[in-house]
């Protein structure tokens, strides 16, 4: 584990950042070896950055999932026990990935206990609307089209939305009338012309 360690360190501190980056995956592969050889948070911290950074770049460019997999399971692993407390947005990111990458994968068991985590945790219900979107995603994809829409509906109704749950004719002629009310006497370059609402809450739903 020391040489390994080593090896990881020396890379680190001489190649140059171009080259880094080239050679991530062979860095935090030496690094990770040593991981249980760190004693200083900060190492720690910056070990838990490049494999969050490793995880990224597996997802998007390399689209190797398993291997992003095992970075986030270091990343994890790694974080103080109180990183929800601690260093918030860091862990929001490490488990929100997580909870993707079980998507991408078709672990939805090992999903849905990460989502779990984030509900638990989040400080802010916008926090969890993106592993929302994911498990209503996971039940259409396996035909569970009930268990998506009841998904669905929760992740509105914390967003402030409410739909009933068999809506009936008499539901859809009042979302019509209300909506007729707002167009009312507008013409359709005002409503084109309307600027987009840039709010978190609004580009969440």
């Amino acid at each position: 584990q020391q040489v390994h360690l080593n090896i990881g360190q020396r890379w680190l501190i001489s190649l140059p950042p171009e080259e880094q980056t080239e050679r991530l995956f062979d860095v935090i592969g030496q690094l990770n070896r040593g991981r249980q050889l760190l004693t200083e948070d900060a190492e720690r911290q910056t070990l838990i950055q490049l494999n969050l950074k490793a995880a990224k770049r597996a997802v998007t460019v390399t689209i190797a999932y398993d291997l992003a997999d095992i970075c986030l399971q270091i990343c994890r692993e790694l974080l103080p026990a109180d990183s929800w407390r601690t260093c918030y947005e860091l862990t929001l990111k490490i488990y929100t990935l997580s909870a993707e990458v079980a998507y991408l994968q078709g672990k939805w068991d090992a999903m849905d206990a990460l989502a779990l985590i984030i509900a638990q945790q989040a400080q802010d219900t916008l926090d969890t609307v993106t592993v929302c979107a994911l498990q209503v995603e996971a039940r259409t994809i396996n035909g569970q089209f009930l268990e998506a829409i009841a998904w669905g509906l929760r992740c509105l109704s914390k967003l402030g939305i409410e739909f009933p749950k068999q809506p009936d004719n008499q539901d859809f002629q009042a979302y019509f009338q209300d909506t007729q009310q707002l167009l009312a006497g507008r013409p359709a370059t005002d409503i084109l012309s309307v600027p987009h609402n840039s709010s978190p809450h609004h580009r969440a739903l």
